[in-house]
């Protein structure tokens, strides 16, 4: 290491008190990182909590709108049930202590159109709207899951099959970007969305 030469006398002192002051703040940092990193994934977790009770409990709501419509209309009700579009999902981004992480998720699922014919029964139309909003529940519920994982540890590795939104082994291809740098995601109606598991 080579050596570091210090001026004599009060400019030797005045610049050895810098680099003191300095180390002791990098040391400081390092102390609270830890800290602020643990608090920030408590909160994340229970974030992540909520929001997948909250997707389950749309998704619930959907299908037993969904089971009461086939009951009235039979299953050639579901023809009528076919979305207009793909769901579109945005991750907005921030950090904690320089982990980047998503920090929301907005989802917009495309309405029905007008001229479409509509649903042959009421329950059918409860079934539309409530897995519209099991859609915007489990992207948030993507956003939270993702950041609780950027920011702590990971949990233990699962021996039995991939629990719901578990990337596939062997990865799969990158995420598309937006030009605002957002990430997207799309799918298809109740079929995509079934897919993830409950």
């Amino acid at each position: 290491m080579a050596d570091v030469r210090i001026p004599l006398g009060r400019a030797g002192r005045m610049r050895l008190r810098r680099s003191l002051d300095a180390a002791l703040r990098g040391a400081d940092l390092l102390d609270r990182k830890p800290r602020i990193l643990r608090a920030s994934h408590e909160t994340l977790l229970r974030t992540e909590s909520t929001a997948r009770e909250r997707w389950h409990r749309a998704l619930r709501e959907a299908e037993t709108w969904l089971w009461r419509g086939l009951l009235l209309g039979g299953k050639e009700a579901l023809d009528t049930l076919i979305p207009p579009g793909p769901a579109e999902v945005e991750f907005a981004w921030t950090s904690t202590m320089g982990v980047r992480h998503p920090g929301s998720a907005s989802c917009t699922v495309p309405e029905r159109d007008p001229a479409a014919p509509a649903p042959p029964n009421t329950s059918l139309v409860h079934t539309e709207a409530a897995y519209a909003e099991a859609v915007r529940g489990v992207a948030e519920y993507a956003a939270a899951r993702a950041a609780a994982r950027a920011v702590g540890p990971r949990p233990p590795a699962r021996t039995g099959p991939a629990a719901p939104l578990d990337p596939p082994a062997g990865g799969g291809p990158g995420p598309r970007r937006s030009r605002a740098g957002t990430e997207r995601a799309r799918g298809r109606g109740p079929q995509a969305l079934g897919s993830t598991g409950t």
